[in-house]
């Protein structure tokens, strides 16, 4: 339905929106309107301003959704990712929303614009962070995700954590020999080594063996912690090797690295015990340079894995028997009824008063 809209409404866009306006509240509607944003983006974004303040929050969630200029399986909106300017307004009305589901959103946004434009992310988190409630708080540390791992220095600093750690890290691996579908069980000891407390962003990078036997690297979050002066701390995380649609899988080493507040950061390599074998080893590790990077090879016995395509999700019954009449709620649409303006289907709050 999504797509007819998408399609026919291209030549009658004040209709389409509406459309999409009914459509989004019962099923879907950020993929339908990207065309109509690349054919008439200054309509569009005038009306997405004016959604802002609608009284439902899948209207006012598909402001920011369906305007992301990287929305996975979506149209790229290539105007967006160039400058993002005409959908900061709308961010910006959006980011302290009652919904939580509309505030991921807008934190989903503003990560897929640090993508193209860091700077404009990083002013945006350096404006608002102070002073932040804790939902606001949330939705600019989700946004900041993609450069804490790219190991931005401002945004670092920004969340405390622009210092680089000082003391000792020590990693210890389960297993050395995977199949797809295990996952590997591994835990980070650190001691700090300062008379003062760090704040420390912890991530780890999996570099996974590609087709042509290359390798490229995949960033995983870790740990977010305070490390008092002169303390110890023991972590631990199992890694997951599953299959899943969006990664595929092929036999050789692969490589994991640790970083510490975006610093590669030097680690030694303790011995392990193979838990099926009950093999002692010793991983090997490779060091370029004071500092980092330090990578320990990991050896998974496994074939290459096929994608899986996404199952189709069936519609519950009362969505897809939804009907069109007045005591559904949803209106049939008048061909003559304009969607901008005191005749918006849905007014702001405040056009009512």
């Amino acid at each position: 339905l999504g797509e007819f809209v998408a399609r026919r409404g291209i030549a009658h866009p004040q209709r389409a929106l509406q459309a999409l306006h009914a459509l989004t509240q019962r099923l879907t509607a950020e993929f339908a309107i990207r065309p109509l944003i690349v054919a008439h983006p200054a309509l569009v974004f005038a009306t997405l301003m004016h959604w802002t303040c609608d009284p439902s929050p899948h209207v006012r969630r598909l402001c920011s959704e369906g305007s992301r200029p990287r929305l996975p399986w979506g149209l790229r909106l290539k105007s967006l990712i160039d400058d993002p300017s005409p959908t900061l307004p709308i961010l910006a009305a959006l980011q302290d929303d009652p919904s939580a589901a509309v505030r991921r959103s807008v934190a989903n946004h503003l990560n897929d614009i640090a993508k193209d434009r860091p700077e404009r992310v990083a002013a945006w988190v350096r404006e608002h962070l102070h002073g932040a409630p804790p939902e606001r708080l949330a939705l600019l540390r989700h946004a900041s995700r993609t450069l804490i791992k790219q190991g931005h220095p401002e945004l670092l600093a920004l969340w405390g954590a622009g210092d680089a750690f000082e003391g000792r890290c020590t990693l210890r691996l389960a297993t050395r020999r995977l199949a797809v579908g295990d996952t590997l069980p591994f835990t980070v000891a650190l001691r700090s080594t300062t008379t003062r407390p760090q704040r420390l962003l912890i991530d780890y990078a999996v570099h996974h063996v590609k087709a042509d036997g290359g390798t490229r690297p995949k960033v995983f979050k870790g740990w977010t912690l305070t490390l008092q002066a002169g303390a110890s701390v023991t972590l631990g995380k199992r890694h997951s090797l599953r299959a899943v649609t969006t990664r595929r899988y092929h036999a050789g080493r692969h490589l994991l690295e640790l970083t510490i507040n975006g610093s590669p950061t030097t680690f030694t390599i303790d011995k392990g015990q193979d838990s099926k074998s009950r093999e002692v080893w010793q991983v090997m590790a490779s060091f370029k340079g004071k500092g980092g990077p330090a990578i320990f090879a990991l050896k998974v016995d496994t074939a290459t894995v096929q994608s899986r395509a996404p199952r189709r999700r069936r519609l519950p019954p009362s969505v897809a028997s939804t009907k069109v009449g007045p005591d559904t709620g949803l209106e049939r649409l008048n061909p003559s009824t304009p969607l901008t303006g005191d005749t918006c289907p849905n007014p702001c709050a405040r056009d009512q008063e």
